[in-house]
């Protein structure tokens, strides 16, 4: 064998190896064909889809979302006259008259209006404004509000198939509520002074009778002092123990002149009896309490009775 020949053994590998390959390429192309085969499905799913969802309105059909024509009947629509009532003469009369009046009331008008294109709706909205509606308002392309210098608010919506609603109503803050609030608020205050009259009265009566209640104790207090200004009780107290004093000195002078002591000695008995008494209350007065006329007529008391007794120590 040169070195060019293929061997028996060779050349069978080979023709395995050629097998080998030649079912991978089928594989292979069997494989990119499923691939299609699935591709084709899935688009062919997807469209199916789509045409299902379409179906059930979700690809912008009418849906569930009711038109003007199918919230508002119509057929309900006639030949109005439009109303000449204080608050209508406020708004301006649309060219259409036909239409239907939701509501009318002195203090508000809701009405439909037919036969009014979109054109028609804005330049009714126009005339409102030159009204004097044009505070506070706000406009799109179909719908616009606004207030007048007086607070009366209109509302204009345009809902399609030629129909225009249009509704105004009263200021909320009317001035009748207004003298209503001011009414109420005198009252407040009407009652709020009559109370505060009513206390400033009370606090007098009280501030006389505290008065009058102190000028009794004051007259009480001086009623109880004489010229001197020592306390009237006081005075009787002290004056009572210096009257027992003079008695006991003059019976103890008479005691000691008298031959018959032992006569004497039951009267003597009761009288040093009634001398530990006073003395023992003259003792019980405390002077720190004592007004300065108390204390002086005190002091000039004991000085007196002291002096007594000493005439007959």
């Amino acid at each position: 064998m040169t070195g060019n020949e293929i061997g028996a053994e060779g050349a069978k590998a080979m023709s395995e190896m050629m097998k080998v390959n030649t079912t991978l390429t089928t594989l292979d192309l069997s494989c990119e064909e499923e691939r299609k085969r699935e591709m084709k499905k899935k688009i062919v799913m997807m469209l199916f889809m789509l045409v299902v969802v379409c179906s059930t309105g979700a690809c912008g059909s009418r849906g569930s979302t009711p038109t003007a024509e199918e919230s508002i009947n119509q057929e309900e629509f006639k030949e109005i006259k439009w109303p000449t009532s204080e608050i209508v003469q406020l708004l301006p009369q649309p060219k259409s008259n036909i239409g239907k009046i939701d509501m009318e009331a002195s203090s508000a008008f809701y009405v439909y209006i037919g036969n009014t294109s979109e054109d028609e709706y804005n330049l009714y909205v126009d005339d409102c404004m030159e009204n004097g509606f044009t505070v506070d308002y706000w406009r799109t392309d179909d719908s616009y509000y606004g207030d007048n210098k007086d607070g009366y608010h209109v509302s204009v919506d345009y809902e399609g198939n030629d129909v225009m609603y249009i509704s105004i109503t009263e200021p909320y803050d009317t001035d009748t509520e207004k003298e209503e609030n001011t009414e109420e608020v005198n009252k407040a205050e009407k009652v709020e002074n009559t109370q505060e009259k009513e206390k400033v009265k009370d606090t007098e009566k009280d501030t006389k009778k505290k008065e009058k209640s102190e000028k009794k104790k004051i007259s009480k207090k001086k009623s109880a002092k004489d010229k001197s200004g020592v306390s009237k009780d006081f005075k009787k107290m002290m004056d009572s123990y210096e009257a027992f004093f003079d008695k006991y000195v003059d019976f103890m002078k008479t005691y000691q002149d008298s031959d018959d002591a032992i006569g004497m000695m039951s009267d003597y008995a009761e009288y040093m009896k009634q001398y530990a008494d006073y003395m023992e209350k003259l003792d019980e007065v405390n002077t720190d309490d004592l007004s300065a006329a108390d204390l002086a007529y005190y002091t000039e008391v004991q000085a007196r009775i002291m002096k007594k007794l000493a005439e007959i120590s």
